[in-house]
């Protein structure tokens, strides 16, 4: 790649300082590489510790792998770091704007992208910036939780995403990347990623730190009230900043989606900032939080698409996608995609080049073939049935799944082919039967049992004509074994067992015979092999493989910490006296063989105890729960049975105060009766009187009516009569007289 000097770069206002330590070296690396392409080898292999990994592993655009972006985009990525995912966007042919506060990072997107005319670079904060075009996709991978401290109403990151909604076009859809504050991973003791504490973000970030995360629900609320009610949500493994697999929420509610999950994700954890003392099973966990149906409220990362409407989210995301899985740790013509789709009820597996245009040269003895058309294969694994059987301390289970395994391979082994394979590694040794070479990778997870047979799948490496059938055999149970201690997995052979050990001892299960010379054998095969895919060092290579071989499940101290620690220090000196016997003289091996089943058995004896004992314990502990609550139950019951009696001694005595004013109602009702009886009486009398009243009435006003009558006709006769002279003279002699006779009596004396 011709280089060129970094792009312009524009400021505004005053610089945001946020430094992990290692910008320094990452601008200096980018501004002296020749390649600094999205994936490039060159920088890869400058990701030498956490830090230069998160800037410079080729998993980092993988989160973003699963969205439809191309030239018709215009794009904003808001705290773009120092361009990881910038880089891809801008190979994509968008329009981007890389939005990033700290200036020195702003300097490390411009000197990665110096040769991309369509990628702009600002140093700023997003309060400072705006844009009047809109954009029809805002990007916003880690940088939700550093938008303030942590508060009950979230107004900060409230805040923080209004004003990146407030950017996008009408059709536009956000974009946004963030751990769980509730995440499988901090539920199991690991630190968080912002504050290196434990479990301070499960209790609440207590103290209100300037970092937090938030759970699922909460940020389901977050992005509707700022207008984006349109979401799709997605969950990155392990996390979001190197994801490998990313899974779509329907897999989680597809039929037998736990063994689909747990299948896809694998191990659901990973920490290489802070590895921890593991104390449990972490895909054990995972599984019980799948089978209570909440997988994705635990899920360590979010992965979500929000818009306005559901019709802009069709324009950007595959709605028939269920998972992509990424092989990325690897040179880049090497690395593969993979997708898992649905339709009509049918899961379909496409797979392909991440990089088809890579340089596709290659050693004559390694194929490789990354495309893949078919259906997906349901069913489970081998690996997770071996897994099953060792976290329930079940040598004969675990004997019947490995002895299956090595069965399948022993109908493909054939005799091998002399002369032209004898420098390639796993080629067939002499003296030993080979596999075909598609079966360099014959690992557990490789064999489905789909209930009609078990399929051999993915056979995406071809090792020359043939590989040798020891080794690849070592090869699985080797990384198996590895799977078992790194992932805190418990199994029968006791907690410091050892990834060497233990590979030798799933051997013998399997019936086979293996030694540390074999395990030496296949490190060294391993590191040869491994030069080519990753361009690491095989010395280094090498190196790290011994190490890995030594480590155990736990450390000592975490060991004694442990439930029935006892029992398994028990099986750890009983296996380390049989190691001890293995050493003696020949004519004790019988013996020692015969002791060795003994101890196997005794070992599975113990297991089976050490479940009773975990069983008992657990039923004992839930007998004390259900005592207390029994008690406190009758204690609320006794009091609630005081108040009964006191209410029901109320209630009699208010029982006989009605009861006594019952009575005296029923005795007022009576007198009441009695008085309406006499007054209905009454009222009849009356009635009657009233009757006689009016009728007498009646004769009074005939009789009134008659006396008027005559009193009218007097008058009339006595008008007619004084017009006669002999009456005026008569009335005129009798008024005389009656004068006369007025005079004399009043001078009479008084005689009465």
């Amino acid at each position: 790649m011709t280089q060129k000097p970094p792009a312009t770069i524009r400021f505004l206002g005053a610089n945001r300082s946020y430094s992990d330590g290692a910008e320094d070296e990452v601008l200096a690396v980018l501004e002296s590489a020749a390649d600094r392409s999205d994936g490039s080898d060159e920088l890869f292999r400058h990701a030498v510790d956490w830090p230069t990994t998160y800037h410079f592993s080729p998993r980092r655009s993988n989160i973003l792998r699963p969205f439809e972006i191309n030239k018709h985009h215009r794009v904003l990525e808001i705290g773009a770091g120092t361009g990881a995912v910038t880089r891809y966007l801008g190979e994509r042919g968008a329009d981007v704007t890389a939005l990033e506060g700290e200036s020195i990072r702003a300097r490390a997107i411009a000197a990665r992208c110096s040769d991309l005319a369509n990628v702009a670079v600002v140093s700023g904060s997003l309060e400072d910036f705006h844009d009047a075009s809109g954009f029809d996709l805002v990007v916003i991978v880690g940088v939700l939780e550093y938008a303030g401290p942590a508060t009950s109403d979230r107004r900060h990151q409230l805040d923080f995403l209004r004003c990146a909604s407030d950017l996008l076009r009408p059709d536009g859809t956000l974009v946004l990347a963030i751990e769980n504050q509730i995440g499988l991973k901090y539920l199991l003791g690991y630190s968080e990623d912002h504050l290196n504490q434990p479990w301070v973000g499960v209790e609440g970030y207590p103290g209100r730190p300037a970092v937090c995360t938030v759970p699922r629900t909460a940020l389901t609320s977050l992005l509707a009230e700022v207008g984006l009610p349109a979401q799709r949500w997605y969950y990155p493994y392990p996390d979001y900043k190197l994801p490998k697999t990313i899974l779509a929420e329907q897999a989680f509610n597809l039929p037998a989606s736990t063994e689909l999950v747990d299948q896809l994700a694998g191990r659901p954890v990973q920490d290489l900032a802070n590895p921890p003392t593991r104390f449990c099973d972490d895909r054990a966990c995972h599984r019980v939080f799948l089978d209570a149906g909440l997988g994705i409220e635990v899920a360590n990362s979010f992965l979500v698409a929000a818009a306005r409407r559901d019709a802009a989210l069709d324009a950007t995301t595959d709605a028939a996608a269920v998972a992509w899985h990424f092989s990325s740790d690897r040179l880049k013509r090497w690395r593969r995609s993979q997708t898992v789709r649905r339709s009509d009820g049918v899961l379909r597996l496409t797979a392909g080049p991440i990089f088809p245009d890579a340089s596709r040269a290659e050693p004559a003895w390694l194929g490789h073939d990354p495309n893949k058309d078919e259906e997906f294969t349901v069913g489970r694994t081998l690996e997770q049935e071996a897994m099953e059987s060792s976290r329930n301390f079940d040598l004969d289970g675990l004997a019947v799944v490995v002895r299956r395994w090595h069965a399948l391979l022993t109908e493909r082994e054939t005799p091998p082919t002399h002369g032209s394979d004898a420098d390639i590694p796993f080629a067939p040794r002499p003296g030993r039967s080979a596999l075909p070479p598609e079966y360099l990778d014959a690992s557990l997870s490789n064999f489905v049992d789909s209930g009609d047979a078990t399929v051999f799948i993915d056979r995406e490496w071809r090792l020359g004509s043939q590989v040798d059938a020891t080794l690849t055999r070592v090869r699985t149970l080797w990384y198996f074994a590895l799977d078992l201690v790194v992932s805190g997995a418990g199994h029968p052979f006791g907690p410091k067992t050892a990834v060497n050990d233990l590979a030798i001892r799933l051997a013998k299960l399997a019936g086979l015979d293996f030694d540390q010379g074999l395990i030496e054998e296949f490190i060294a095969d391993e590191a040869r092999l491994q030069e080519v895919v990753t361009g690491k060092p095989a010395q280094r290579i090498d190196d790290d493989l011994h190490a890995v071989g030594s480590i155990s499940r736990t450390k000592k101290e975490a060991t004694a910490n442990l439930p029935v620690s006892q029992i398994r220090r028990d099986l750890v000196q009983l296996d380390g006296l049989l190691h001890g016997m293995e050493s003696q003289a020949e004519d004790s091996r019988t013996y020692q063989a015969r002791l060795e089943r003994e101890i196997t058995a005794f070992g599975s004896g113990m297991a089976k105890l050490e479940d009773e004992y975990r069983r008992l314990e657990h039923l004992l502990k839930s007998h004390e729960i259900q005592n207390r609550e029994v008690t406190v139950w009758a204690r609320g019951l006794e009091a609630q049975i005081q108040e009964v009696t006191t209410w029901a001694r109320n209630l009699e005595a208010q029982i006989q105060e009605v009861t006594t004013w019952a009575r005296n109602l029923e005795a007022q009702v009576l007198a009441a009766q009695t008085r309406e009886r006499a007054l209905i009486d009454e009222a009849a009398e009356a009635e009657r009187a009233s009757a006689r009243i009016r009728a007498d009435r009646t004769a009074l006003e005939l009789r009134v009516v008659s006396i008027a009558r005559e009193v009218e006709e007097l008058r009339t006769w006595k008008q007619r009569a004084l017009r006669r002279p002999l009456v005026r003279f008569a009335l005129a002699f009798h008024r005389f007289f009656a004068h006369e006779d007025a005079d004399d009596d009043e001078k009479a004396p008084d005689n009465r």
